[in-house]
């Protein structure tokens, strides 16, 4: 009886009102988020999409019909409001439409269940990736029927996180809200809107791809930069930091697998490249001073005679007549002059020589100083470099 002249094809209006809008209040009751496609801009989430509306044609008095209050009927059977997803990309229904059931009230409501595993775009801002918060919107609209003969609302338009709502292992749901939109079609069509505010957890990223990339490149330039080896040899230092560069690179590269092409770089590669940029200096740096010092030691770089003897005075210098060789030859007269004159040339010759290699040695010990100073500096510039990256990067 209650559905003996009735036509779910067509929306149920008053008899005396021709200008009737139904009002199709729609209300998402559960959201678990189940994948967020970073790559492909999409969100796949499983929802219970609630719509009610007011179906004049469908309303009762309970007092004549045992006090019933509400009945349960095919939803296949009733007239429904077109609404779909807009920017949905696919959808997989629980239980199929031509075994789903409605309520009816006896005041006429209508009250429908649609739970179902969606995917819908959701473009992304990934500048602040790993530490960034993401609005995806559901947006509800109706294919053929304008703001004119239905009107979209939502039962409340700011909905309170709770255990009905869930995120994944990786995103947390911050807050819920909804909000009505015009297209741009002439504003014919009206839209519902649900903003879904995610966070990102962030703690996978920091202890997998963050503190490993500071670790290394911290490592790498100690082992750049302390002085260890006095021989000025720094091959095996050019070595770890080349190593170090490829490590880096690989980091990059996981994080920009799940990056979209198009998207800027995240914070975390402008870290890790900021990490590439200082460490490739530093290999530089290190090669620099390897040819340096190499060459001072291979090519005997040593100051002019002057110089030298103004600044190694503290040397003794010998007298070969502290010998006794003039006494010597006093005593035994002018027969032994030309061979004592050839064997004080030759002990002149051995001071000398004895007293350059005095002067070589101690400026080959200078030079290693000074290149130790030099590698101390340079390790406190460019791990002074690290430590406000990351702080910046943590920070901004």
């Amino acid at each position: 009886m209650l559905f003996g002249s009735y036509d779910q094809d067509i929306r149920p209006t008053p008899i005396t009102d021709d200008n009737y809008i139904t009002n199709v209040t729609i209300t998402i009751n559960y959201f678990v988020l189940l994948t967020l496609d970073q790559q492909g801009e999409q969100m796949t989430f499983s929802a219970d999409v609630q719509k009610s509306w007011y179906d004049p044609n469908l309303s009762w008095d309970p007092s004549a019909f045992g006090n019933t209050t509400r009945v349960l009927t095919a939803e296949r059977s009733l007239w429904r409001p077109d609404i779909a997803i807009v920017n949905g990309a696919a959808e997989e229904d629980v239980i199929d439409a031509d075994s789903r059931f409605s309520v009816v009230f006896s005041d006429g409501t209508v009250q429908t269940s649609v739970p179902a595993v969606y995917t819908t775009r959701c473009s992304l801002d990934l500048v602040a990736f790993p530490f960034d918060s993401q609005q995806c919107e559901v947006k509800f609209g109706s294919w053929v029927y304008t703001v004119n003969e239905i009107q979209l609302i939502a039962q409340e338009y700011v909905l309170n996180p709770g255990p009905d709502y869930k995120g994944n292992s990786e995103w947390t749901v911050e807050n819920i809200s909804a909000y009505n939109y015009l297209d741009n079609d002439g504003g014919m069509y009206g839209e519902l809107h649900y903003v879904i505010e995610l966070k990102r957890k962030s703690n996978y990223y920091m202890y997998v791809l963050f503190l490993p990339t500071f670790i290394v490149s911290t490592l790498a330039i100690f082992g750049l930069f302390t002085p260890l080896n006095n021989e000025g040899d720094r091959a095996e230092k050019a070595s770890l930091g080349l190593t170090t560069l490829l490590s880096l690179a690989v980091m990059l590269d996981i994080v920009g697998q799940d990056m979209p092409k198009s998207a800027p770089l995240p914070r975390l590669g402008r870290y890790v490249l900021g990490e590439i940029v200082i460490c490739s200096l530093g290999v530089m740096a290190s090669i620099f001073l390897q040819i340096a010092h190499q060459r001072t030691n291979t090519r005997e770089f040593i100051p002019s005679e002057t110089l030298a003897k103004k600044a190694f005075e503290k040397f003794p210098k010998t007298n070969p007549s502290r010998l006794g060789l003039r006494v010597l030859r006093s005593a035994d007269g002018h027969e032994f002059q030309s061979a004592l004159n050839e064997l004080e040339v030759s002990l002149r010759n051995v001071c000398d020589y004895i007293r350059k290699t005095e002067i070589r040695e101690e400026f080959y010990i200078y030079w290693i100083r000074f290149y130790d100073v030099i590698d101390l500096g340079l390790l406190f510039v460019f791990q002074a470099a690290n430590v406000i990256l990351t702080i910046v990067i943590v920070l901004m």
